[in-house]
């Protein structure tokens, strides 16, 4: 494999998303080229910061305040009583 064929690769090999013939050769190519196998190196590094740092977001209370408004103004399957009441998924819904 040439530096070129690996620079597509090295994010599906950091990720271990290769097949393994694919992988012993991109390895094999790493074994002699300083170049490829420290971009791979920081590719990695990276790989696990950033897998590392995931976090959960919890949405604020005006941005849940806002979903739910659009979802009850959006969705043509939520019916409203002759009071004006609405009703939640009606069935059938349309897909």
């Amino acid at each position: 494999m040439t530096c070129e064929d690996i620079s597509g690769l090295i994010n599906s090999y950091v990720e271990n998303d290769l097949s393994e013939e694919t992988a012993l050769r991109i390895e094999a190519h790493l074994l002699t080229c300083r170049d490829c196998a420290w971009e791979t190196e920081t590719l990695r590094i990276v790989h696990r910061r950033l897998l590392s740092e995931r976090h959960e977001t919890i949405a604020s209370d005006a941005f849940r305040a806002r979903v739910l408004i659009r979802l009850r103004t959006d969705n043509e399957h939520l019916k409203t009583t002759e009071e004006g009441e609405r009703v939640r998924y009606q069935l059938p819904m349309p897909f």
